[in-house]
């Protein structure tokens, strides 16, 4: 299972890291985030958007600490996937999850100084996001559903909640 969760994650990374080239390819840059392209009409729209901070542009111009906080996530989620803190199905891809969108927009913050921003709600005031943001709100979203419901449940035949396995 950690082989097959470290190779989902790269998967989505790589999937984060492509949308966010072609979009820098071919939709030019717009400060305001004014939609290029309209997918769903109403709905969802693209454009090219650059964001130094998280969402909603907290922490805007702070790159740097938003990098050392996704070191930081990073890590934790890379140890408890490799030490197998968490069994659950849910909760394993909950942090995989978490996983591919962190590293997704390290990666541009310390490659470009920013993360490229693309998806636009058009039907609510709401930030400009990329892929890694979705991964990492599901992923999130998920994890709040497994400790919720699932975590110190009977799983895969242990009776005391996730913990190492002794195999």
């Amino acid at each position: 299972m950690i082989i097959l969760s470290l190779i989902s994650a790269a998967i989505l990374i790589a999937a984060d890291q492509i949308i966010k080239y072609f979009v820098v390819l071919q939709i030019p840059y717009q400060p305001y985030a004014d939609t290029t392209f309209t997918v769903i009409p109403g709905v969802l729209g693209i454009s090219h958007a650059r964001n130094t901070g998280a969402a909603w542009s907290i922490l805007a111009s702070n790159t740097w600490l938003l990098a050392v906080f996704s070191s930081i996530a990073t890590v934790v989620v890379l140890y408890f996937i490799i030490r197998r803190k968490v069994t659950h199905p849910l909760g394993s891809w909950s942090l995989v999850l978490i996983l591919a969108g962190a590293v997704g927009n390290l990666i541009d913050r310390v490659r470009l100084g920013y993360v490229v921003d693309m998806f636009r709600f058009l039907f609510i005031p709401f930030p400009v996001f990329n892929f890694a943001d979705i991964c990492i709100s599901v992923g999130g979203v998920l994890l709040c559903i497994y400790i919720l419901f699932f975590y110190g449940k009977n799983q895969k035949g242990q009776s005391d909640g996730d913990h190492l396995s002794t195999t």
